[in-house]
C-alpha cells in the first residue's frame, strides 16, 4: 500500500485528480509507465484498465496521461457517452478533431499525407464550406485513420486515452482493433479505461479487442480492510472503528468511489465511526451516489436543476448555449447555474459541460421521468440540429422519440443514415433508418426509406435486406424508380445465392422499363449477364445477351461501362484476345465511373485486366477505392485479387494468346462457386469476382 492520500475527495466522494499516489496501485502504475517508456521505444501496445463502475479506471487514466505528458509525449484523450453509441465514429472524432484543428496548415499537411487524407472529411470542421464526400468503404476509413495515427506518431511519441470504452460507437471499436494489430513498430500506446465486456454496448467487440495478445490487461482491485481505514479516519477526522469500517467494506464492496460516496453521505448524517452506527452504515450503502446527488440537487435552486437535468440529456462535452435552450434559460442564467454545479461538485467544467464521473451523469438522468426524457430528447435534437451540429448528434436523441409522423424526424434520420453509411457505419445507418421507417414516411419518401434502408442492409449482410427492397419496388410509383428498385433487389437476390429469382427480377424489371432510359436498360444487361454465368442452365441466355451487345451504340453512362467490363472479362475467361478484353477493361475503368457502382462491373474489369497478365495495372485499379498506397510489393488486396482469378479456373497469360489453342465454350463449362452474401462491414462490391 502507498503512503497516505492527502487530497480531499469532492462532496460526492469522487476524487478531483491524481496530484497524489493512489491507494494500492503501485503494481498497476508501473505498468503504465513501463507501456508508456516502451512506446517512446517504438513498441507500441495497448493497454486496457478494465473494472467495475468506481473501481478507479478515471483515477489510473489520469496517472496515464500524467506519465505520458511527462515522458514528452502527445497526449490525446476522448470519453465514450453512455447515450453516444449512435454516433457514429464519435470517440475518433475526440481524439482527433481537436489536434488538427489546432495544428498549423503545415502540420495538418504532414498528419494528413498519404492515406491519412482519406479521414479528412470526418473532420468537416477543417476546411471551409460543404463537407467534401467521405470514403464509401470501411477498409478505406480504418486504413485512414490508422494513417493518420501513425503519422502523429512519428511526428511525436503518441498517447491515445479513452475513458469508458465499454459505451463506445461500434467504427470506432472496430478502428481500435484495426490499429492495436498493427502497433508494432509505432511509439504510439493506447490506453483505455472500460468495463467488463458484457457491460458494453457491444460485448463481442470490445472482447475481441480485450483479448487481442497486444493487449495488457490491468484489472485494479477493491480496496482492502486497511486502505478502507485509512480512508475513513481522513475522511471523518475520528479513530474509526473496526466495526465501522467493516460496514464500510461490506456496504461498498471495498469500491473506492463507493467508499467515498459512502463517508461523504456519514458526513452528512454526522454519524460517528463507532461500532454502534455500523448497523446505520449499511443502510446509506447501497445507493450512495444517487443518494447524493439527489440531495444535492434537493438543495440547489430550480435553473441549477434544469441545467443539470438538460446536461444529462445532452451528455459530457455539450456546449453550455445548448444546455441552456434546452432547460430554457438564458445563456447568462444557465452559466451562473452550471458554475454552481461545478462549486457543488456535479460538474467538473461548465463549458463545455463535463460531470465530475460518468456515475453522476447517469444518476442525474435517472432523475428524469420517462415521460419528460422523450419531450427532452426531441427538443434536444432541434436544438443541436438548428446549430449545425453533426447530424448523428441529433440522430442518437431521435432514437429515443416515440415515433410520431414526423417529416423532420425522417430527414434528420436519412442525413444521419448517408453520413454513416459514408463513411462504412452500416449497422448505424441501419438503425438510423430502421427508425426512419417506424416513423413512417408517407408517399415517395416511404420509398426513398426502403430503398436507402435495403441498400445499407445489403451492405451489412443483413437477410432483411431482400425483403426491403422487394418492398421498395412495389412502394415505388414513378416507372424508372421502381426499375432502379428493381435492380438492386436483383443484384441481392445475386448476394443471396437465390440465382434464378435474381435472373427473374432482372428481366421482368428490365422488360416493364422499355427502351425509355437507354443507361438504365445497359445496366439490367450487364447483371443478368453476370448472374446467368453463374448457373449453366442460364448460359444460353448470358451468350445471347453478349451477342447482342454492339460496342459502337453503347450511350457512355455507367451501363455502357458495366458491359465494357462484362465483355472485357468475358473475352478474359473465353481465352480469346488479349487485345480486346485488356482494351475493354482499360476503356471501362478509364470512364471513371465503376469504381462509385454497387455493381460487379469494377470487378470485372481489374479480372480481366489480372488474367490478361496486366497485373500491375490490375493492381493499380483495384487499390485505387481502398485508398492502400503502393509499397513496392504487391498490395494484399491485390494479391487475393490475383488468387482469386487463379482458383476460379482461369489461367490468365497461358490461355490468353493471340491465337489461343482452346476456347471456353459458355454452354459447356461448369459453373464457378456462388457468391455469398457479404458479410457484415464488407463493400458489397467487393464480393462478386
Amino acid at each position: 500500500m502507498t503512503s497516505a492520500d492527502r487530497q480531499p475527495t469532492n462532496r460526492l466522494g469522487i476524487r478531483a485528480g491524481p496530484a497524489r499516489p493512489l491507494l494500492e496501485r503501485d503494481g498497476e502504475l508501473a505498468a503504465l509507465q513501463e507501456a508508456v517508456a516502451a512506446a517512446r521505444a517504438g513498441e507500441g501496445r495497448l493497454v486496457a484498465i478494465e473494472g467495475s463502475a468506481g473501481i478507479g479506471k478515471s483515477s489510473l487514466l489520469a496517472e496515464s496521461r500524467a506519465i505520458a505528458s511527462g515522458a514528452g509525449m502527445r497526449v490525446l484523450g476522448a470519453r465514450a457517452g453512455e447515450h453516444e453509441a449512435e454516433f457514429a465514429f464519435g470517440v475518433v472524432r475526440q481524439l482527433f478533431e481537436q489536434a488538427l484543428a489546432n495544428a498549423s496548415a503545415d502540420q495538418r499537411a504532414e498528419l494528413l499525407a498519404g492515406a491519412a487524407a482519406l479521414v479528412e472529411p470526418l473532420f468537416p470542421a477543417l476546411r471551409p464550406g460543404p463537407a467534401p464526400a467521405l470514403a464509401d468503404s470501411p477498409f478505406a476509413m480504418q486504413h485512414g485513420l490508422y494513417w493518420l495515427a501513425a503519422n502523429m506518431a512519428y511526428l511525436k511519441p503518441t498517447c491515445l486515452i479513452v475513458d469508458d470504452l465499454h459505451w463506445a460507437d461500434g467504427p470506432s471499436l472496430h478502428w481500435l482493433g484495426y490499429l492495436v494489430r498493427r502497433l508494432e513498430g509505432l511509439p504510439l500506446v493506447v490506453v483505455a479505461a472500460t468495463r467488463p465486456p458484457e457491460q458494453g454496448n457491444d460485448a463481442a467487440l470490445l472482447d475481441e479487442l480485450l483479448t487481442d495478445p497486444a493487449a495488457l490487461i490491468i484489472q485494479p482491485a477493491p480496496l482492502t480492510f486497511p486502505s478502507i481505514t485509512q480512508l475513513t479516519r481522513m475522511r471523518l477526522g475520528l479513530e474509526p472503528a473496526e466495526a465501522f469500517c467493516a460496514a464500510v467494506a461490506v456496504a461498498t464492496g471495498g469500491n473506492p468511489l463507493f467508499v467515498g460516496a459512502l463517508l461523504d453521505a456519514i458526513a452528512q448524517e454526522r454519524l460517528e465511526p463507532t461500532g454502534a452506527h455500523a448497523r446505520a452504515v449499511l443502510g446509506l450503502g447501497p445507493r450512495a451516489i444517487s443518494r447524493a446527488v439527489s440531495v444535492r440537487l434537493g438543495r440547489l435552486p430550480p435553473d441549477s436543476i434544469a441545467v443539470a437535468r438538460a446536461a444529462a440529456m445532452l451528455g459530457d462535452g455539450s456546449a453550455l448555449r445548448h444546455a441552456a435552450a434546452l432547460a430554457e434559460l438564458d445563456l447568462v442564467v444557465a452559466g451562473r447555474a452550471a458554475s454552481r454545479l461545478v462549486r457543488v461538485d456535479l460538474f467538473r467544467a461548465a463549458d463545455p459541460i463535463e460531470f465530475f464521473h460518468p456515475v453522476v451523469r447517469s444518476a442525474l438522468y435517472d432523475t428524469i421521468d420517462a415521460g419528460t426524457r422523450i419531450v427532452l430528447h426531441r427538443r434536444a435534437a432541434e436544438i443541436l440540429a438548428a446549430a449545425g451540429a453533426p447530424p448523428e448528434r441529433a440522430a442518437g436523441h431521435l432514437l429515443r422519440v416515440a415515433p410520431a409522423g414526423d417529416p423532420g424526424v425522417v430527414h434528420a434520420l436519412r442525413v444521419a443514415a448517408d453520413r454513416a453509411l459514408a463513411s462504412g457505419a452500416y449497422t448505424t445507418a441501419v438503425e438510423y433508418l430502421r427508425r426512419a421507417l417506424a416513423e413512417p414516411p408517407e408517399g415517395e419518401e416511404r420509398f426513398e426509406v426502403l430503398l436507402e434502408l435495403g441498400l445499407a442492409e445489403r451492405r451489412m449482410g443483413a437477410p432483411d435486406a431482400v425483403g426491403r427492397l422487394e418492398a421498395a419496388m412495389h412502394a415505388a410509383t414513378e416507372p424508372t424508380r421502381r426499375a432502379w428498385a428493381g435492380l438492386e433487389y436483383g443484384r441481392t437476390l445475386f448476394y443471396a445465392n437465390r440465382l434464378a429469382g435474381a435472373i427473374t427480377v432482372l428481366s421482368e424489371a428490365s422488360d416493364a422499363l422499355g427502351d425509355d432510359d437507354p443507361d438504365l436498360k445497359e445496366r439490367f444487361d450487364a447483371e443478368i449477364i453476370a448472374t446467368a454465368r453463374w448457373v449453366a442452365d442460364f448460359y444460353p441466355l448470358a451468350a445471347e445477351r453478349l451477342a447482342a451487345i454492339d460496342e459502337t451504340e453503347l450511350h457512355g453512362g455507367g451501363g455502357s461501362a458495366q458491359l465494357l467490363a462484362t465483355l472485357a472479362v468475358d473475352e478474359a475467361v473465353r481465352c480469346g484476345s488479349r487485345e480486346q478484353a485488356t482494351r475493354r477493361a482499360r476503356q471501362a475503368l478509364a470512364m471513371g465511373v465503376l469504381q462509385d457502382e454497387d455493381a460487379i462491373g469494377y470487378q470485372h474489369a481489374v479480372n480481366a485486366l489480372f488474367m490478361t497478365g496486366e497485373t500491375e495495372k490490375a493492381c493499380a485499379a483495384y487499390e485505387q477505392p481502398y485508398g492502400e498506397p503502393g509499397d513496392g510489393e504487391t498490395p494484399s488486396r491485390c494479391r487475393t485479387c490475383l488468387a482469386s482469378s487463379r482458383t476460379s479456373g482461369f489461367d490468365s497469360v497461358a490461355c490468353l494468346t493471340p491465337n489461343p489453342t482452346f476456347a471456353r465454350d459458355l454452354s459447356s463449362a461448369e459453373p464457378p462457386r456462388r457468391p455469398r452474401l457479404p458479410s457484415s462491414g464488407t463493400p458489397a462490391h467487393s464480393q462478386r469476382s
